[in-house]
C-alpha cells in the first residue's frame, strides 16, 4: 500500500460518492485485516479523502468548462455568434495587404499632428470591406462612419480625460499637502493669427493654495523645447531656473530620500567650500545610492550588486584616484550658480545625449569644474527587478556610451585630457564594453580551440610524442593558463 494518491491507494476515482469511498475502505480493511501499516494507510487515505470531501462541501467551486457552455449556448450569445462568419482567404489576403500598407505608411509619414492620412484610408478600407460583406453602400458608409466617430470619441475624451484628470488630481493633492512644494510644468497654448492656429509654449511653476493649483511664474518659450530635446532633460533645464539658493540636488522618480539622511545634509553642503589642493572647489558633489529592491527576486538581488558595485565602488575610484567621475544617476548635488551659468544641468539633443546626465558632468569638467564622491551619505534607489527591464536598462547604457563617442564633449575631453586620465576614462566609457567583447570572444575561441584539440586528437600528440614536445606548449594547455588569461584581460 505504498501510494501517495489516497484515491489511488482506495482504487477509486476523484468523482466516487461518499457512499463508494467508505465502501472502499471497508473491502480494504476486511482484505488487509492483520497488517497494522496497510491499515494505517488505508484510514489515512480514508481521512484525507473525507477532509478533502469536506472542505469541497464549504469551499464550493465553480466549474467553469460548465459555466461557460452554458454562457455560449444562450439564446442572446446564438444570436451574436450567428452575426459573424469566417472570412475568405481572400478577405484575409486583402485584409493583410491593407494593415501592410498602414505599418508602411505610419513608419514612412510620422507626424506630430497624427496619423491623419492613416486614419484616412483605414476609415475608407473598413467602408469597402463592410460593403463588400453586406453589399450595401449605405449601410457599409454608416457602419463605417459609425465606428469610427464612436471609437474618436471613446478614446479621445473618456481613456485621455480620464487619465489626464488622475494626474492631475495627484499632483494637486500632493502640492496642497505639502505646501512648500512646487511643480514647474511646460504649458501650451492655442491662438488665432491672420485666420490659422498657432500654439505658444510656456515654463510655469505652480504651487498648492485654496484647494486649487497657484501660478506663480510664466515664461513663454521661442519654440517646443520637446521637439528638439528629450522630455527629461528638458524638464530638468527648464525647471533650474525657477529653484533658489546655491545647492541643487536632483533626485530621480524611481529614488526615495531617508528621513536620517537629512541631518547629514549639512555636512554634504560644507564639502562645496573645500577646494582641491587649494585650486579649485567642487562643482558637483557625488553621492552614494542604497538599492532597496534587492529582496524581490534573484534577478534584483543581481542587479542590486551590479548596482552598488557600479554607484559606489566604482565611483570611489573614479572619483578619488582616476579623477573621471562625472555625473552618473541622480542623488548628485549641483552647484547651481556654476551650472546656471554654464548650460544647465543637462543636455537634451534627441538620440545624441541618450545619457542625458552624464553630459552634465562633462561639461562641468570642460568648464574647469570638480567632482567628488562621498559615502557618508546615501539616497535610497529602486532597481528594475525583472529580466525584460533589466536588457532594457543594459541596452540603454550602451547605447548612450556609443552615442557619447559621437559627442563633442568626449572629443574636447579627449585632447584637455594627460595621458593617464585619457586612459582612465577611455577604459571607463567605451573602452569597457571593448574590454567585454575582447574577454567574451576571447573566451569562445580559446574554449573552442581546446575542444578542437582535444577531439581531432592533437593535444594527445603532442603530449606524447618526444619529438614534437615543447615545455611551453605543455604549460599554455594546462588548465590555469585558462584562470591566468581570464585575470589578465580583468585586469586589463
Amino acid at each position: 500500500m505504498n501510494v501517495r494518491d489516497p484515491y489511488k491507494r482506495l482504487g477509486i476515482s476523484r468523482e466516487a460518492s461518499e457512499d463508494e469511498i467508505q465502501a472502499a475502505r471497508n473491502f480494504l480493511i476486511l482484505t488487509y485485516g492483520g497488517h497494522k501499516p496497510s491499515m494505517d494507510a488505508i484510514e489515512s487515505a480514508h481521512d484525507k479523502i473525507i477532509m478533502q470531501k469536506f472542505y469541497e462541501r464549504k469551499n464550493p467551486k465553480i466549474n467553469i468548462k460548465k459555466k461557460v457552455r452554458e454562457v455560449t449556448q444562450s439564446p442572446i450569445v446564438q444570436a451574436v455568434v450567428s452575426r459573424f462568419r469566417t472570412p475568405s482567404t481572400n478577405i484575409i489576403i486583402k485584409t493583410s495587404i491593407a494593415f501592410a500598407v498602414l505599418g508602411v505608411l505610419t513608419v514612412l509619414f510620422p507626424t506630430e499632428e497624427g496619423p491623419t492620412l492613416q486614419v484616412a484610408i483605414s476609415l475608407l478600407v473598413t467602408m469597402y470591406f463592410i460593403y463588400d460583406r453586406l453589399k450595401s453602400k449605405l449601410r457599409g458608409f454608416l457602419y463605417g462612419a459609425g465606428t469610427f466617430v464612436i471609437s474618436w470619441l471613446l478614446g479621445t475624451f473618456l481613456m485621455v480625460s480620464v487619465t489626464d484628470q488622475k494626474y492631475y488630481d495627484n499632483i494637486k493633492n500632493l502640492m496642497l499637502q505639502y505646501p512648500s512644494l512646487r511643480v514647474a510644468y511646460i504649458d501650451e497654448k492655442e491662438k488665432t493669427v491672420d485666420g490659422k492656429t498657432e500654439k505658444d509654449y510656456y515654463f510655469v511653476l505652480v504651487k498648492g493654495g485654496d484647494n486649487l493649483d497657484e501660478e506663480i511664474y510664466r515664461i513663454k518659450l521661442p519654440g517646443n523645447p520637446i521637439a528638439i530635446g528629450g522630455g527629461k532633460p528638458e524638464n530638468q533645464n527648464h525647471a533650474i531656473i525657477f529653484t533658489r539658493g546655491e545647492a541643487l540636488q536632483t533626485i530621480d522618480m524611481n529614488q526615495d530620500n531617508y528621513f536620517e539622511e537629512a541631518f547629514k545634509m549639512r555636512n554634504v553642503l560644507e564639502e562645496f567650500l573645500k577646494s582641491d589642493h587649494g585650486q579649485r572647489r567642487p562643482t558637483i558633489l557625488g553621492l552614494r545610492e542604497h538599492i532597496f529592491t534587492g529582496s524581490v527576486s534573484s534577478l534584483a538581488w543581481f542587479m542590486s550588486n551590479q548596482e552598488t558595485s557600479f554607484v559606489t565602488i566604482g565611483q570611489r575610484v573614479l572619483a578619488n584616484l582616476l579623477r573621471v567621475r562625472f555625473h552618473y544617476g541622480h542623488p548628485d548635488i549641483f552647484d547651481r550658480i556654476f551650472h546656471l551659468t554654464r548650460g544647465g544641468i543637462s543636455k537634451a539633443s534627441k538620440a545624441v545625449n541618450l545619457s542625458e546626465d552624464i553630459f552634465s558632468g562633462y561639461n562641468s569638467t570642460l568648464q574647469n569644474g570638480y567632482v567628488t564622491h562621498h559615502e557618508y551619505i546615501q539616497v535610497g534607489k529602486r532597481r528594475d527587478v525583472c529580466m525584460n527591464q533589466i536588457s532594457q536598462f543594459e541596452a540603454k547604457v550602451a547605447n548612450g556610451n556609443g552615442e557619447q563617442t559621437l559627442s563633442r564633449d568626449v572629443y574636447r575631453l579627449g585632447h584637455r585630457f594627460d595621458f593617464y586620465r585619457m586612459l582612465s576614462f577611455y577604459f571607463t566609457t567605451v573602452g569597457f564594453y571593448f574590454s567585454s567583447m575582447v574577454s567574451v570572444l576571447t573566451i569562445y575561441v580559446f574554449l573552442y580551440g581546446r575542444l578542437y584539440m582535444v577531439l581531432s586528437g592533437l593535444e594527445r600528440r603532442i603530449l606524447e610524442e618526444p619529438t614534437i614536445q615543447s615545455k611551453a606548449l605543455e604549460e599554455a594547455l594546462v588548465a590555469p593558463s585558462f584562470f591566468q588569461l581570464g585575470f589578465l584581460l580583468v585586469t586589463l
